[in-house]
Parts: C-alpha cells; structure tokens; sequence
C-alpha cells in the first residue's frame, strides 16, 4: 500500500510561515498589510508549485521507450513523435548493427534484404511493392504496442 502525503496543509503553513515572516520583516502589522502580504506569498507559493509539477511530472510517453525489435530477421530501428507515428524507420543489420539496403525486384516479386558489410542477404520477403514491407512492419509495431499496452 502506498502512503500518499497531503501537500496542502503543508502548502498552507509555509504560506503562512511566508506571510508572517514578510510582515514581521516590513513591521507593518496593518490588517491590509498582513492580508496582502498572505495573499502575495499564497500567489507566489501556487505559481512555485505549479512549475515544479510541470516540471517534474512531464515525462515522455511509456512507448517512447520502445524503439528497435526484429521482424523478417531484420532489426528494425525508429524514432516516435507524441502523435504515435512512427518516423524514421530503417532496417539495419541484427549482426553487425549497419543499415541494410533492401532491392526490389517486379518481375520476380520479391524484395530483398541485403547487408553490405557482413555480405550476406538477410531476408527476402515475397512482394515487390517499395511499401509493403515497411507498412507491414508498422502495423505490426502498432499491434505489439496494442497488446502490452493499453494506453497507446
């Protein structure tokens, strides 16, 4: 069980503490003098609070996170923006972490995969269409992402 503090009554005294310590500071001890000088410290103490909180509890989204998995025995690499759409994705080498050229060919329908620096092909999927594999592998980052997580 998690014990959660309540920040206001904290909140509230060191207003207080604040406001007291102004308006023995000033040595004005007026009704609207004290009353200002709270109600400045209390203005001052929210604005304060509401930065840290900004500040603190901005974080990136959980899927930011994941950015790299293999599919067709490729390891694929890319980046997010906060629309949940996948930018530059790129094939690279699962051996030697170099980017992978893929060739397309129509008249046999089929795309290949090829690394130049480990010299070896590494996938050749059967379809010659430029966008099918990399559509193909985001729906099927998306359809993992919907899977683990239910927030995406």
């Amino acid at each position: 069980m998690i014990n959660r503090i309540n920040k206001y009554p904290y909140w509230l005294i060191l207003t207080l503490l604040l406001s007291a310590s102004f308006v023995i500071y000033s040595n004005n001890f007026t009704p609207m003098n004290m009353t200002m000088i709270f109600l400045l410290a209390l203005a001052f103490l929210t604005l304060v609070h509401l930065l840290l909180d900004v500040i603190f509890k901005f974080r990136a989204p959980a899927y930011f996170e994941y950015h790299e998995d293999i599919f067709y025995d490729i390891q694929w690499n890319w980046d997010w923006n906060l629309k949940k759409e996948i930018l530059h994705l790129k094939p690279t080498c699962p051996t030697c972490k170099s980017e992978v050229y893929y060739n397309f060919d129509t008249l046999l329908y089929k795309t290949e995969f090829v690394c130049e620096k480990c010299n070896k092909q590494l996938a050749n999927i059967n379809s010659s269409n430029r966008n099918f594999v990399v559509e193909s592998v985001k729906k099927s980052i998306i359809r993992k992402l919907t899977k683990e997580d239910a927030s995406f």
